[in-house]
């Protein structure tokens, strides 16, 4: 009797548990999105209903398909090629609106007032979204790290990116290398190797694939609005000729800085920024779920003309002629770099180096776009030209 009982109970336990991992899945996969849907779309958020399992994953597929199957006239209007679905949805809902990433809700933020707060959160209720093993190779370094362990490798890094010690243009051992593996030996800091390794991987492919991109963009716009790649010649050839500019040289360019930050404008390295709501918390008069990605579209927002009056799709550095926060109607309609605790490191640096690499470029070379040139954005890692940018140069 004492072994079939003995089967009975484990037949009855493993029914229990099958039963147990069924409810957590139906949880999971059905309940628990039905349950942040109908929360969000109470407090008048619009959206997609929740579709099992895909989410908009089809929608968004389809639309990204059909926008990257052709490119588009040489103009500005580039996010319904770049996020045709952001585009759609926001077209349909507003700017504050609701999609989905499989089961992962997600809370589209389109307005600045919102994007401050989120970006300037500092009570750790929201972090990077999960990732899968694949990207986590890429998110490297401070920016995949979060909490305590983030802030100590902020602090560390920092003075490597002092504007000091980049005014100064020398180099010498306090560069980010030096810095690292002086931390690493010092007590106190729990710097290893790996973590030395991981920073510089993360500037590398932050630091040079960014500023690589953004100079591209920068010889196409120049290439298309030839007057204005004229006007930045001429006040690079005026106020150092042809010897190579040193950062006084620099921090004169005015011209030359306008360009640079209408480029980023219009053609950000990253289109949008995300978060993910590790508790309930409030932003605004929204209340949000744990569980939650909010996305903040960095184009949408650099395009609205809400923000950046009815010229907003044009090519215009004009706007930028007495600085960031005078160039549009919120400051925080325009945050190339980030915004808030997590705002690019390195964003000095960048600037630097691009405002050099693109004032010796103009200093040697007039440039157009080759007649093989298709404008075609889109957005992988960072926004870049599908088809690449065949630009003909000329000496000078």
């Amino acid at each position: 009797m004492e072994a079939p009982t003995l089967m009975v109970l484990v037949a009855s336990f493993s029914a229990l548990l099958a039963s147990l991992c069924i409810l957590k899945l139906v949880y999971s996969l059905w309940w628990r999105p039905k349950l942040i849907e109908r929360e969000l779309k109470q407090q008048g958020i619009g959206g997609t209903s929740y579709n099992f399992l895909c989410g908009d994953k089809l929608a968004i597929e389809k639309l990204m398909i059909e926008a990257w199957s052709i490119p588009v006239s040489l103009n500005h209007e580039i996010i319904p090629r770049v996020d045709p679905f952001i585009h759609q949805i926001v077209q349909t809902y507003g700017k504050v609106c609701l999609s989905w990433i499989g089961t992962r809700p997600r809370l589209i933020l389109g307005k600045a007032e919102l994007v401050r707060l989120i970006l300037n959160n500092k009570s750790g209720h929201f972090q990077k979204p999960p990732q899968n093993s694949l990207v986590k190779l890429l998110a490297l370094g401070l920016a995949a790290l979060e909490g305590e362990k983030w802030a100590k490798h902020r602090r560390l890094i920092t003075p490597a990116f002092h504007h000091e010690k980049l005014q100064d243009g020398k180099a010498g051992n306090a560069d980010l290398l030096g810095l690292l593996l002086q931390c690493k030996e010092e007590k106190g800091n729990e710097l290893t190797i790996e973590d030395v390794i991981e920073e510089c991987k993360m500037f590398y492919f932050a630091g040079q694939e960014t500023t690589a991109i953004w100079l591209t963009w920068t010889l196409i716009l120049l290439s298309m609005h030839p007057a204005w790649q004229e006007k930045a010649r001429q006040e690079v050839l005026q106020i150092c000729g042809k010897t190579a500019p040193d950062m006084e040289i620099l921090n004169r360019l005015k011209i030359v800085t306008m360009v640079l930050f209408e480029v980023l404008r219009l053609y950000p390295p990253a289109t949008y920024l995300a978060r993910y709501t590790v508790q309930r918390t409030k932003v605004g008069d929204i209340c949000i779920p744990a569980g939650v990605e909010v996305y903040v579209p960095t184009t949408l927002l650099h395009h609205d003309p809400e923000y950046w009056g009815d010229d907003a799709e044009e090519f215009n550095p004009e706007r930028f002629a007495e600085g960031v926060s005078k160039a549009s109607g919120d400051q925080l309609a325009f945050y190339p770099f980030g915004w808030g605790p997590r705002i690019c490191i390195a964003q000095n640096l960048a600037i630097i180096e691009a405002k050099l690499a693109l004032a010796m470029i103009l200093q040697h070379f007039s440039f157009k776009l080759s007649p093989s040139y298709a404008h075609a954005p889109c957005a992988g890692f960072t926004l870049q030209p599908q088809h690449g940018a065949p630009i003909i140069l000329k000496p000078i």
